[in-house]
């Protein structure tokens, strides 16, 4: 037994965002509305230097309405594959340039969100170019110590759950490739 899918109806939409309501009905518990949000596909990105430094960035988030230190990261615009806003993401925010691997991909809400967020990393980065924000960016660089990554995210110092998710991948993979002497 499976929910049927019986109608969506659009109630909001702008450039970002769409609200709609879906009207599903499963055998044994009927028919129910359910509000979702539509958004574009994301990326997530972590960064490495050559130094063995994360390039984390600080930005006001307006949802908290205080400044968070994450990592950088974006919308896939229509047409693009998410490697390549990786790519571009990383440049616009930073100004760094890196190898880059793919580590997959998660769901940031599945219970209203129909988006995926793609998590790269981006290995012995340097600094190539100057930060090109947009509009209503204002993102200040953050280097920090590969070894403080337990803590940052102990001591709640990066609380952005895509970014915790993305990093915690990134730590568990070179766990990995040092046990097998890769890395």
């Amino acid at each position: 037994m499976s929910w049927k899918l019986n109608s969506i109806k659009t109630i909001y939409t702008n450039q970002f965002i769409t609200l709609v309501e879906k009207n599903s009905f499963h055998p044994i518990l009927g028919s129910h509305n359910f509000y979702c949000v539509l958004f574009p596909q994301w990326v997530n990105v972590v960064a490495i230097t050559k130094e063995n430094n994360l390039v984390l960035v600080k930005q006001y988030r307006h949802g908290l309405e205080s400044y968070t230190l994450e990592t950088p990261g974006g919308v896939v615009d229509p047409g693009e594959e998410p490697e390549d806003t990786a790519r571009r993401e990383l440049l616009e925010e930073t100004g760094y340039k890196g190898k880059i691997l793919s580590l997959g991909k998660v769901a940031p809400n599945p219970a209203i969100q129909n988006n995926l967020c793609h998590i790269f990393l981006f290995t012995d980065c340097e600094k190539v170019a100057s930060q090109k924000l947009d509009e209503t960016e204002d993102i200040q660089i953050v280097e920090v110590p590969l070894e403080e990554l337990d803590k940052l995210i102990a001591e709640e110092k990066i609380i952005h759950s895509l970014s915790v998710v993305s990093l915690l991948k990134t730590k568990d993979l070179l766990e990995k490739e040092r046990k097998l002497k890769i890395f």
